[in-house]
Formats: structure tokens, sequence, C-alpha cells
């Protein structure tokens, strides 16, 4: 797998269907099948991680480590990130064609992301055991509303037509797998709005190790954005 500092500014393509490009310390894909685009930045000190485009529409998402949460009212919530990632470059940063591999995002764990045709592959991959097992994202939208659904499943509709419920991206409910297979935990969305077009995506599991056998790691959190065609 080559490094970052391996690889010059240049585009090249993979799968018939996947344009990658090179340039301002940042990985582009563009899918000539779902007209999306995808840039991932190789620094952590960026109002955003990656950003999925179609037209004008955009969605930025920013890992964070921790936050608190306090409830105003039943329509009001607010949120404060007391703490985000610890270090703000990951580092040894990866990519090979159609992954990009972030190491120690945090501690104990790695991000890595698998770019398709139609959707991108987020794995979270908990290599040791942690003091907890939830995650969360900030999200800034452009011409979007996201919606969580009753399957666990968040839709991204075009506030151009929401009555219609175009939806021009969403996210799946993750599953979990350990080193052994898929295993039956439980995953939890929750989305709290931040201001008009920031949001705050809190991802909760029931992942509970006591004394647990290492051979049980990596545990890895799937998740998949998909663009759809509509």
């Amino acid at each position: 797998m080559k490094q970052y500092t391996e690889l010059k500014e240049k585009e090249f393509v993979f799968n018939n269907n996947i344009n990658i490009l090179r340039e301002n310390n940042k990985t582009i894909y563009h899918s000539s099948t779902s007209a999306y685009t995808i840039n991932f930045v190789d620094t952590f000190d960026k109002p955003y991680l990656f950003k999925m485009e179609r037209g004008i529409y955009k969605a930025f998402f920013k890992p964070i480590n921790q936050v608190g949460i306090e409830e105003k009212t039943e329509n009001e919530t607010r949120f404060n990130v007391k703490a985000e990632l610890k270090e703000t470059r990951y580092s040894p940063t990866n990519i090979l064609r159609d992954r990009i591999l972030y190491r120690s995002f945090m501690t104990g764990s790695d991000l890595q992301y698998t770019v398709q045709n139609d959707f991108v592959k987020e794995e979270i991959i908990i290599n040791q055991k942690q003091d907890n097992y939830e995650y969360a994202y900030i999200m800034k939208l452009e011409n979007l509303e996201p919606h969580l659904g009753d399957d666990g499943t968040i839709s991204f509709l075009s506030t151009d037509d929401i009555q219609n419920g175009k939806v021009i991206f969403d996210i799946l409910q993750p599953i979990i797998y350990d080193a052994n297979g898929a295993v039956p935990n439980k995953t939890k969305f929750t989305l709290y709005n931040q201001l008009s077009d920031t949001y705050l995506l809190r991802l909760s599991t029931n992942i509970q190790l006591n004394d647990p056998d290492e051979s049980v790691f990596p545990f890895v959190l799937v998740l998949e954005h998909r663009a759809l065609n509509n």
C-alpha cells in the first residue's frame, strides 16, 4: 500500500467508472455512473474529513471524539463539542486505488473508506478494548435536509423537493463484525440539529466486552454512504 507522500498529483481510473485525482493534499473520486464526487483531505485540521457532492448538493462530514449533549426543550437541542480527536493529523495515511486508510484516528482504532460506483463504505476498525463504543460526526449540508427513518437509515432530501421526498444521499444503519464474522450487536443513529445547515450525528452501539478474548478483535462498524439515482 503506497503512502500519500509517494504519490504525485495525477489522475488515474479504476473499475472503468471511477476517476481519481490527487491535488492540494486531497484525494478526489468521481463516479461517472452516479455522477457524484467525494473528496478526502489528508489532515484533520480542516473543516471536514470528507465531502460528498452531486451538483448543488453537498454533505461535509467530520468525525469527532467526545460530545456533550444538552437538551433544552423537545424542539430545541444544543450540543457542545468537549473534545475532538487527540491528534490533529492522521498518521500514516494510506491510499490504494479505491481505499483510503486513516490509522489511529482514535486510540486503538482505524478508519477506512472504500469508494464504489454508487456508494462509499466506511469502516471503523476497533483494534482493542475501548471505554465506550460511541462515535459522532459533525455534518454541514448544502441544499440537503437529513431525516432519520424508522429503519435506522439517514436520508438526505433535496430542500427543493422535500414534499416528494427526493433522496440524494443516504446512510444505511451500521452493521457490526468481529474477527469471527457478523455479530448481533445493535447500532443506533441519533440526529441533533445545531444550526439550519449543521447537524450532529451520533452513532451508539450495545457492544459490551467484559474481559474479552483478544481473538474477537478487531470489531468493525460498517456504514454505507450511498448516492442515489432518482
